[in-house]
């Protein structure tokens, strides 16, 4: 992947990619500093001398230092749902940051790389897509973006998006929107024009932004009824014949001992029951292999 990666760097070749990542919140759960080192200097070898490397963290000054190895930048990401503004603290992520910046000496600005304008939704929410309050999206963009002159905003996400299949993981919906200023259709969000006039301000600049481009032209669908339906049982049989492969163990594997990474895994476990006892229970153990979603099927789903 690097071969590709490295004609677009913006230092030296003038491309879009300002910086590469080199662990993302590792800081929260380990401490590896060989490993992290490791990861630095394979992309050094690979992306050249003059790219720049970035760590992400919380703004938790333990998970900071945990993570921050010299030559990588280290930023924080930090929000604050449902907290009253008077016990906002941005100081407090600064100074995690800082203690980062200690051990990397790579100086640089204020920034939150995941700055979140909303939240991704889970099929169980009655109240639908969580977004954050306009008021706390303008007093955050205020109180970072344009007051502190030294600081940086990533937005995550900038372009709401959709999570296609599966991708998305139990429970989160197929809708991946965040209350972007881009919104999943490629429209201008709610807070689209405040961050365009914040981003305006921001630079200092004289020259306005450019005009947001024309609406794309939309259609409603209406009401699909869906009428076919294919049973679990008969669907498994049809895309497996053929294919199956036989597990030796006592307990269904993870996806990735039998090198698969998407999809769904269907496991038909047999077992031999004492002949003198044919209704002797049998005890299926799913240990700690179930990551995401299992269904268990006897006959009927259970």
């Amino acid at each position: 992947m690097m071969p590709v990666v490295r004609p677009h760097l913006y230092a030296p070749f003038g491309g879009p990619i300002v910086m590469v990542q080199v662990e993302n919140e590792y800081g929260t759960f380990g401490a590896d500093k060989a490993y992290l080192t490791a990861l630095r200097d394979g992309l050094r070898d690979r992306l050249g001398a003059s790219v720049l490397l970035f760590s992400t963290d919380s703004d938790d000054a333990a998970h900071v230092r945990n993570s921050a190895i010299p030559g990588v930048f280290q930023v924080v990401d930090f929000f604050y749902w449902g907290t009253p503004r008077a016990a906002m603290n941005f100081t407090a992520a600064w100074t995690a940051q800082r203690a980062g910046l200690d051990i990397t000496r790579t100086p640089g600005p204020h920034f939150n790389a995941e700055f979140y304008p909303g939240w991704y939704g889970t099929w169980s929410e009655a109240q639908g897509y969580p977004w954050h309050s306009k008021a706390y999206v303008n007093w955050i963009i205020d109180s970072v973006l344009i007051a502190d002159a030294n600081a940086s905003l990533n937005f995550y996400m900038g372009f709401g998006g959709t999570n296609f299949g599966p991708w998305s993981a139990l429970p989160v919906t197929t809708s991946y929107d965040y209350n972007a200023p881009v919104n999943e259709s490629g429209q201008p969000g709610r807070i689209f024009n405040r961050v365009r006039s914040a981003l305006s301000l921001a630079r200092r600049s004289s020259v306005p932004p450019p005009p947001p481009p024309a609406p794309v032209a939309m259609t409603s669908l209406g009401n699909i009824t869906l009428s076919r339906v294919a049973h679990v049982a008969s669907a498994v049989a049809s895309l497996t014949k053929g294919a199956e492969v036989l597990i030796d163990g006592a307990a269904p594997q993870a996806m990735e001992r039998v090198n698969q990474s998407y999809g769904i895994i269907a496991y038909t476990p047999t077992w031999n029951v004492s002949e003198g006892d044919p209704d002797a229970a049998c005890t299926l153990s799913l240990d700690d292999v179930a990551r995401d979603y299992v269904m268990v099927f006897d006959g009927v789903e259970l």
